[in-house]
């Protein structure tokens, strides 16, 4: 495989009940180990409103009624604003790997949100749904990274063949389930990772801990280590501060920017912490690209700011 730059906005496609959302996980789970040692992370745009956000697999593994239930609540409708406030995001998204888990029906509102991307994942359970989805891709100027045919009822994954595009048979997604294998999903994020150019002097990774923090002049920048339950990660940020504080990393004062791959319930952790020592915390949204400030005591600086960078006095 190949590919011109190192920019990969990757739309998965296909047809409703599919499995894409399952894809996305074991695509996202498998992909990160690897981006990790290049210093990047695959970041994720919900470009459908069915409440169905990053969250959705690892909860429904773990209560699949209230995973569901807690679905239900945040589901939106498919509205025009949504979709070129998505194509927005897309479009000036930064991040090198970012994948757009879009709906299951092709209309122009799909085709405005896409316009931005650069490649596209197509599954499919019938030759007739492939071949809409590649006339979509062809019209979008995507290129096809690979053809995934869904087998719910098949045992194993197959390779069919390994070029581009990447095709396969992937084997029983199911909503929740996380443990059973997926060599050939395992084998695209492999084919993908191939196709970055980005890596960073000093990539923030540490492979035996699951979070890692390091500071880099006005930026603390974060990024996901082992695999790790939620409770962990934030016991994890809490030594992380705690060493970095030892350390004298966070010192300086002024603005602070946040930038890197966080759990909810670490982020609280982090910005508790941060704003009994900064004139101001802002966080990064790879969406706009800009710094957003969420908290400040300095007049310089309010809530809801956008900075173009961390550049300023």
């Amino acid at each position: 495989m190949d590919a011109e730059g190192s920019e990969m906005k990757i739309v998965l496609a296909g047809g409703p009940h599919t499995g894409k959302s399952c894809l996305r996980e074991h695509l996202k789970r498998a992909l990160v180990p690897g981006a990790a040692s290049q210093g990047i992370y695959p970041y994720a745009i919900d470009a459908s409103p069915d409440g169905e956000g990053s969250w959705y697999q690892e909860a429904a593994s773990r209560d699949r009624a209230g995973a569901d239930h807690h679905r239900s609540g945040h589901k939106r409708p498919f509205t025009e604003a949504f979709a070129e406030r998505i194509a927005q995001h897309v479009a000036d998204c930064s991040e090198p790997l970012v994948l757009v888990d879009i709906g299951g029906l092709i209309d122009d509102k799909q085709r405005s949100i896409c316009a931005g991307a650069t490649h596209i994942v197509i599954l499919y359970r019938a030759d007739p749904d492939l071949t809409q989805w590649r006339e979509f891709a062809r019209a979008l100027d995507l290129v096809v990274l690979a053809e995934l045919q869904s087998d719910y009822d098949a045992t194993e994954d197959r390779v069919l063949e390994a070029g581009l595009p990447f095709r396969a048979v992937i084997h029983h997604l199911e909503r929740g389930v996380l443990d059973e294998p997926h060599p050939a999903i395992d084998s695209l994020a492999t084919a993908i990772l191939s196709m970055t150019k980005i890596s960073l002097e000093a990539p923030v990774t540490a492979p035996d801990r699951p979070f890692v923090l390091a500071r880099h002049g006005r930026m603390l920048k974060l990024n996901f280590g082992v695999s790790a339950p939620g409770d962990l990660i934030v016991k994890d940020i809490v030594r992380g501060l705690d060493e970095l504080e030892a350390a004298g990393e966070l010192e300086g004062g002024g603005l602070l920017g946040i930038n890197g791959a966080c759990s909810l319930a670490g982020m609280a952790v982090l910005t508790h912490h941060l704003v009994h020592r900064f004139a101001a915390v802002a966080v990064f949204d790879p969406k706009l690209p800009a710094y957003i400030v969420v908290v400040s005591h300095d007049p310089r600086w309010a809530p809801g700011d956008r900075l173009a960078n961390l550049d300023v006095d």
